[in-house]
This record gives C-alpha cells, structure tokens and sequence, in this order.
C-alpha cells in the first residue's frame, strides 16, 4: 500500500482561519486506502477499501471513523455542509500505483456512497483539477504543499490529467478539510467535537472510545454531548 506518512504531516492551524489567499485553512486531513481506484469520466470509484477513515486534526491528534459513517450524505451526517454538500466538495489526492509507478493526481470530490458489503465507495462528482492553486478549495493542506512543490520544482507523483478508465492499485485519497467551514451544526459543536468529544450513548450501546498516546478510536459511538 502507499505510504501514508508520506502526506500526513500534523496540521495546527486554527478553526476557521484564513490566510492571505482568503480561503479556509486546512486544520484536518482525512485518509482514505483502498485495493484500486477506477478514474472515469467525472467520478471515482475505490475497490477494497479500508472500513475507516483515518484523520490527523490540530497538533498531531490522529484518529479513525468508520467508513460508514464518514461516506454518509444524509441529513443529519456531520460531514454534511450548511450548503448540503459532502465536507464542502474537498480538494484531495489520490496517489496510487500504475504499473511500476506511483502516481497522483488532483480532485474536487462530492456525493460519495458507500457499500460496506463489497467494501466500494464510489464518488459520483470527482472532477481533475488545474495544477494551480486558485482552483484548491483550501490553503496549506496537502494539496497546497503538493502544489508547492510542483512550483519549486520538486519532483512529485502528481500528474495534470488522467485518461477516463484509468486504474491505479494501492491507492491513498488524502482528502482536505477546514473544520470551521460550515459543517452540520458547526456553530455550536464543530467537527472536532463529533471526532474527538465525550459520546454519550456509546456505553449504553455497547460501544466505545479506546486511547492509546494520542490516537482516538471511535466505535459504536451515540450523539456528542452538549
């Protein structure tokens, strides 16, 4: 599988903080693994994936959400936006292996389904994006640092398109997120409440939060307190 340390870095900046682009800073990076990622024209969709996502939030805190959970566009799913879209139509990378070579390429993503039986998630908006930084949705997250790279002349796996059909094997999705950009409920809880707060009905429901060093483990878990 890829790396992921490669792109994991802690990200520490503040709830809803802006820089001198004016877009939302980057404050979480989820990850997402799979056996295969299929690229075609204007989706996505990954074979064998991972039954959770795994996050890094605010100074090196780390965690994981089941998939279920985290593909959910349902009403009440808090990775819903004010404006009704999944966590605000992220950019992301998707790095995976074509052949002998580890590539990656730039995504908008949106309206994600997932089957937890065959393990495919499949997102029915994903579109490439420009190797430019204007059309990032976000600033000084993953895709930025990529981008930054690709301007100074680093060398990176990232590619300016993908032919429809294309298929990539041990893949990664690092998908970016500012978490004050106007989640469900994010006035009065915030994601980070949802990832990392007291759960109250996890016990009752038989559930619950494991802990060891800084990483969060989250089962079976109720509704945020407050």
């Amino acid at each position: 599988m890829v790396l992921l340390g490669l792109l994991a870095p802690a990200l520490s900046h503040q709830v809803g903080a802006e820089d001198n682009t004016g877009k939302p800073v980057a404050d979480i990076l989820f990850v997402m693994s799979a056996d295969q990622a299929i690229i075609h024209a204007g989706g996505l969709i990954l074979n064998g994936t991972s039954t959770s996502a795994q996050y890094t939030w605010k100074g090196g805190k780390v965690g994981v959400v089941p998939t279920t959970d985290f593909a959910s566009t349902s009403a009440t799913s808090r990775f819903m936006t004010g404006n009704g879209t999944w966590l605000d139509e992220p950019s992301a990378i998707l790095m995976g292996t074509d052949g002998n070579t580890t590539r990656a390429v730039l995504l908008t993503l949106g309206n994600p389904s997932y089957d937890s039986l065959s393990k495919t998630m499949i997102f029915s908006r994903a579109v490439i994006l420009p190797l430019n930084a204007s059309f990032l949705h976000v600033s000084k997250g993953s895709t930025a640092k990529m981008l930054a790279e690709v301007e100074h002349g680093t060398p990176t796996p990232l590619v300016a398109d993908v032919a429809s059909g294309t298929v990539w094997r041990d893949t990664a999705l690092f998908i970016d997120h500012a978490e004050g950009s106007n989640l469900h409920k994010a006035s009065t809880e915030g994601l980070g409440s949802f990832l990392l707060g007291a759960f109250v009905g996890a016990a009752a429901a038989g559930g619950h939060r494991g802990s060891s060093g800084g990483t969060t483990v989250i089962n079976n878990y109720g509704p945020p307190s407050g």
